[in-house]
């Protein structure tokens, strides 16, 4: 009967917490968004001298060990004065975001060591918006993990990707307002 019960119990609060996990952005518009993919390196003064396209979300942008420069920008809506903000940003792999100065200040990223579930995919723009601010936001991707790219154990020597497999894909480029509370609960 117990193991019922906590059964039930359980996926209970599962749901809930799925729930929690959309609430958690009250509202939600895109960024604009473009890109520049590159096989090697290319530092944040040199950035604009790239060729960049647009993207959206479920576009891919990279292959393993690839980089790219994202270049996100929005107006934030005046409806939103009074409210939290934050670019919702995931393209499976790692980030950096520079301030104007071309110096890292956040990293995003796609992994965890703790939960396989877990992205940090949000970076705060304002506590308290008066709305109608602009974005301009300057990120650079590795299309890589946390601990690399996927690799089988053994691959034979004929296997296409015996080297390893990454692919970089523009899941959620967002500007959303930050319900804290509700992320409070989340993890209360």
């Amino acid at each position: 009967m117990y193991k019922e019960l906590r059964k039930t119990y359980t996926a209970k609060i599962e749901q809930f917490k799925k729930i929690l996990l959309k609430q958690r952005f009250a509202q939600t518009i895109p960024l604009q968004a473009e890109y520049a993919q590159t096989t090697e390196w290319v530092g944040f003064k040199d950035r604009q001298k790239l060729n960049y396209i647009p993207i959206n979300e479920g576009q891919a942008w990279g292959d393993a060990w690839d980089s790219a420069w994202f270049h996100l920008s929005a107006t934030i809506p005046t409806e939103w004065s009074g409210k939290a903000v934050v670019a919702r940003v995931q393209v499976n792999g790692e980030i950096l975001v520079f301030d104007t100065n071309g110096v890292p200040i956040y990293a995003l990223t796609n992994a965890s060591a703790w939960d396989s579930a877990f992205v940090k995919d949000r970076y705060q723009i304002t506590s308290c918006a008066a709305g109608g601010e602009s974005i301009d936001l300057w990120m650079e991707a590795a299309c890589n993990g946390l601990f690399g790219i996927e690799r089988d154990e053994d691959p034979a020597a004929d296997t296409p990707n015996r080297h390893g497999k990454f692919n970089g894909l523009a899941h959620d480029l967002k500007l959303s307002i930050w319900n804290q509370d509700v992320q409070d609960l989340l993890l209360d």
